[in-house]
């Protein structure tokens, strides 16, 4: 069952969970994901210590926020294959972005308007529906 971390520092998953949610991902990766998901570092400072966030800044016309920078992160160190999303309801500007393992059911990590959610596409997709526009 999927969990839903609204934005607080002090609000993020035990190691525990995430090496039950993950059990193949190497230990020092979840130590890292779960110090992240405080959110205390600036995206320049994403940008300076991990390749991804910096790879992501160089690819996009615009600065990505925070949070694109962060999920591309998280992409990495699960070795998921790439950021995926939709727009929610009929909104044009929320929306859901997951690290897309390639399984519905599987546990991964998604950045939603009401905070990071660990859990599956399957839920995540229960409980923010995609909007009429997204296939």
């Amino acid at each position: 069952m999927g969990r839903l971390y609204p934005w607080t520092s002090d609000n993020r998953p035990s190691m525990e969970t995430l090496y039950a949610c993950f059990p193949g991902v190497h230990y020092t990766n979840l130590e890292i994901i779960r110090a992240l998901w405080s959110r205390d570092l600036s995206a320049q400072d994403l940008r300076e210590m991990f390749e991804p966030a910096d790879h992501r800044y160089r690819q996009c016309y615009t600065s990505p926020d925070f949070d694109d920078l962060l999920m591309h992160v998280f992409d990495h160190l699960l070795g998921t294959t790439g950021i995926e999303g939709w727009t929610i309801g009929d909104s044009m500007t929320e929306g859901v972005s997951y690290c897309n393992t390639g399984d519905t059911y599987a546990m991964t990590i998604g950045l939603t308007p009401d905070g990071l959610f660990l859990g599956s596409w399957e839920e995540m997709a229960a409980r923010w529906p995609k909007g009429s526009d997204d296939e």
